[in-house]
């Protein structure tokens, strides 16, 4: 029997000078120690664009595709090829520095 876990990948957009950071959600759906969530969805991407609907998907984004038009466009169909489902993915305005102090000024 597989192990599933769940993987977060944190992705950083900047556009127009807000802040977002999309979260997605995978499970492994293998026992694979060498699993990368990253890879493996850089592989089911390639995968999908090699395909007749991620050509369109590609002329319709000018040519681009990000962590966003995985989640939008990239079936569980091709992900499952790649050791892993889409669990669920989130946006979220409000990203913050791990590293940033929270040490208020005027303590000594």
């Amino acid at each position: 029997m597989s192990q599933i876990h769940k993987i977060a990948a944190v992705v950083n957009s900047y556009r127009a000078e807000e802040r977002l950071a999309l979260i997605i959600n995978i499970e492994q759906i293998d026992d694979n120690p060498d699993f990368d969530p990253v890879e493996a969805i850089q592989a089911a991407s390639a995968e999908y664009l090699h395909t007749a609907d991620g050509k369109e998907t590609l002329k319709n984004n000018c040519g681009e595709f990000n962590y966003g038009d995985f989640v939008n466009h990239v079936p569980d169909v091709i992900n499952l090829k790649h050791g892993f489902t889409l669990d669920s993915s989130e946006t979220t305005h409000i990203v913050i520095d791990h590293d940033e102090s929270l040490v208020p000024d005027d303590l000594d």
